[in-house]
């Protein structure tokens, strides 16, 4: 009886990780080049997102360009909004430098190449559908986040500067996707399935 349990348990927990999302983007605010206005360059900007469904988050696609050599590492908060659209008061649900890997789009601003960044979760993020949240994108030291230009989803991008977040005095949104976790391979099903012999 006991050893039925636990292949029930092992299959419903399988089927749930495998199979629970079916589609890949959970948030897109996806880039075009046409619609590129410029870079910003604060410490930090945040804009706002509702999932398209409830689950969880395993990695950001954003666009970025560089005045010296990319970061390894990209910051990224995500944070829960408390109903009053502002990230200065929402709550942290995740928060971490996390690697960055970079492709060319070919595209160039002001003279700037413009890369596409993807960064992996450490750890997926659980959202709900309906809620808004914040991504926040730390910035270093001569590096500019893409952003279009007149608003097109939701609220508009804030920067982080002296303590706190400020709305930009012109619309601006940034461009990112947030993207499911990739579904568990083979020989991660056998781990879990091993580990309750």
């Amino acid at each position: 009886m006991y050893s039925a349990l636990k292949v029930i348990f092992v299959l419903l927990l399988f089927y749930t990780i495998s199979f629970g999302q079916t589609d890949s983007a959970i948030f897109l605010q996806s880039y075009e080049f046409n619609a590129v206005d410029g870079g910003t360059f604060y410490e930090s900007v945040v804009d706002d997102f509702t999932p398209a469904f409830t689950g969880l988050i395993g990695s950001v696609v954003l666009y970025q360009c560089f005045d010296t050599a990319q970061p390894t590492s990209i910051y990224l908060e995500i944070t829960k909004d408390i109903g009053d659209n502002n990230p200065n008061t929402a709550t942290r649900i995740f928060a971490n430098s996390e690697d960055a890997s970079y492709v060319s789009t070919g595209d160039s601003i002001n003279s700037l190449e413009i890369f596409e960044v993807t960064c992996n979760f450490s750890l997926p993020v659980f959202v709900q559908v309906g809620n808004l949240y914040w991504l926040e994108v730390g910035l270093v030291f001569n590096s500019f986040a893409v952003y279009q230009e007149p608003v097109v989803f939701g609220s508009q991008m804030w920067y982080f500067q002296g303590g706190q977040y400020h709305s930009f005095s012109e619309s601006r949104d940034s461009f990112f996707d947030l993207l499911t976790p990739v579904a568990l391979e083979r020989n991660s099903w056998a781990a879990i399935k091993n580990s309750f012999n």
